[in-house]
């Protein structure tokens, strides 16, 4: 997508003269938010952080209770369960008895379980050091002492049990059976007897919570410094706002401002925007989500009628129009469509060098009555999947392997001297009426909006309208006279804006008005990826 001309050089010169202009400025707003950072900071309770961990043996250490079984350890939903309960109103209550203050005076505690083991972290907060490690300990003391209660109440109720059963042998001494479950029950008794004396809780404190020797916060140094780096960010972006002399469009909101549509996908820049794998197209994997994130967008904004046939076009060349339409078809055929990609580009067309095939028949001889429709079009071979290790949704949400859509790409053919009468002709008309017809989508490639006129009278034809802009080489000025095009054209449906090249640190440096190749004729340069 991006220009193989190279842009201008970036002058930084341009960058650091606003903020140099204003240093008093940007250096008063870094000390000002570096000084109240830190006198915020040391103005504010200090808070003390202990911890301790709790080994978790058994899940339910009273399952076996009466069965002469060991429980196993806990699954991740029970150690979870296990630490939701660290915190339950019954424990909390033990705890702040256990501590003499009000529930909830102490601090605060959370409890988490560790990934892939049997460990409980018990953490604990509170604005004194002591009672930190008090409080973290007295919620394991608690947790522990509940799970000892309930092995003692538990292995009591089976004592009596087996108690009760062994008085209803002893009314039948003569019975040779009842000798027999009378050892069982005494032995059993027994047992019971000993765990409620010793009972073994299936848990264990590690390490005791120790005492902590600094607050976890407030830190006015590092607030300090953290304000210093906010003061900055904020002085440099002051400064540029006063500065206000950049004219291109360079963030998402003044495109949206400017169209008064929405942005319906950003692209990031990417090397190779037009990759192939083995020879085949591909989705460059930069694009990957964004073109699924257009895709449901479009059809998101006619869920009833989703739009079958679909132009792309930009206000300038060079802004990824041609990219943006390969890529998009692409992500039809993902989702399981089978696509017809128009190259209406009769000046400097790209398809078949973005799609990698060979075509001597297109849309000029269809228009023309010279070939048909099914005769012109060339199938593309693609990668398998045309976007690596992805399968998309179908049009009824169905999940549908990409290998299942397909694609084919309708050349420009034929050189005309007058494109423009051509494509607002009736056998235009009636070729976008017959794709629609014979496809599931239709994507139209075609020229940018102010260069040249050939891309108007396609407007009328389709269902939707997407406009490629490029952040840093779109002006104000282009983009307007761009909406402007569009909006003056009754019934023109511009479902909205795809925003280019995103980079990761801008670069400008882009150049005005003029559109090379376009004229009569060709171009023969074909290493410009973001036309």
């Amino acid at each position: 997508m991006n220009d193989s001309t190279s842009p201008e050089t970036i002058d930084l010169r341009s960058y650091i003269q606003p903020v140099w202009r204003r240093k008093w400025l940007v250096l008063a707003v870094t000390l000002l938010a570096a000084v109240g950072a830190y006198l915020i900071a040391s103005g504010e309770r200090k808070t003390y952080v202990a911890s301790t961990q709790v080994y978790i043996e058994q899940a339910s250490p009273t399952a076996g209770i009466g069965t002469g079984q060991t429980a196993g350890p806990p699954t991740a939903q029970q150690l979870q369960d296990i630490a939701t309960l660290f915190t339950a109103q019954s424990v909390t209550t033990r705890v702040y008895r256990a501590l003499g203050l009000p529930a909830g005076a102490a601090g605060s505690v959370s409890v988490s379980p560790h990934k892939e083991s049997s460990f409980i972290d018990v953490t604990s907060e509170s604005h004194t050091p002591a009672m930190a490690a008090r409080l973290a300990n007295a919620y394991v003391a608690a947790f522990l002492g509940a799970r000892r209660s309930q092995i003692i109440g538990q292995a009591r109720a089976e004592r009596r049990a087996a108690q009760a059963s062994l008085a209803t042998l002893s009314r039948n001494p003569n019975d040779a059976n009842a000798s027999a479950q009378r050892q069982t029950l005494l032995a059993q008794i027994a047992q019971l007897q000993s765990i409620e004396l010793n009972p073994t809780v299936g848990a264990r404190q590690i390490d005791t919570a120790s005492v902590p020797g600094s607050p976890s916060s407030p830190k006015p140094k590092q607030d300090a410094i953290f304000g210093v780096a906010i003061g900055l960010v904020l002085a440099i972006l002051i400064a540029f706002g006063l500065e206000a002399l950049d004219n291109r469009l360079l963030s998402i909101s003044a495109i949206e401002a400017i169209f008064k549509r929405p942005v319906l996908a950003v692209l990031p820049h990417a090397d190779a925007a037009a990759p192939a794998v083995d020879g085949r197209p591909a989705v460059a994997p930069e694009f990957v989500e964004a073109m699924r994130t257009l895709r449901v967008n479009l059809r998101l904004a006619n869920p009833e009628r989703p739009p079958r046939t679909i132009l792309v076009t930009s206000s300038l060349p060079s802004e990824g129009k041609s990219t943006v339409a390969r890529s998009l078809a692409l992500a039809y055929v993902e989702a399981g469509e089978r696509v017809l990609v128009i190259d209406a580009d009769l000046r400097r067309p790209e398809m078949t060098s973005a799609f990698g095939v060979q075509a001597e028949t297109g849309v000029a001889q269809v228009l023309r009555s010279k070939a048909s429709l099914a005769e012109a079009a060339v199938t593309v071979t693609l990668a398998a999947p045309p976007v690596a290790s992805m399968n998309g949704a179908g049009r009824n949400g169905d999940s549908i392997d990409a290998s299942m859509g397909t694609v084919e790409v309708l050349a420009h053919g034929e050189q005309v001297r007058d494109p423009v009468t051509l494509l607002s002709s009736q056998p235009m008309r009636a070729l976008v009426s017959a794709a629609a017809e014979a496809y599931d989508v239709v994507v139209i490639d075609t020229p940018p909006l102010l260069p040249v006129s050939d891309t108007v009278p396609l407007l009328e034809l389709v269902d939707a309208a997407v406009l490629v802009v490029r952040l840093g080489q779109s002006t104000r000025g282009t983009a307007d006279r761009g909406a402007e095009i569009v909006q003056r054209i009754p019934g023109i449906e511009l479902a909205g804006v795809v925003v280019n090249d995103m980079p990761k640190g801008f670069a400008g440096g882009y150049g005005g008005y003029g559109y090379q190749g376009y004229g009569y004729g060709y171009s023969t340069d074909k290493s410009k990826a973001g036309v």
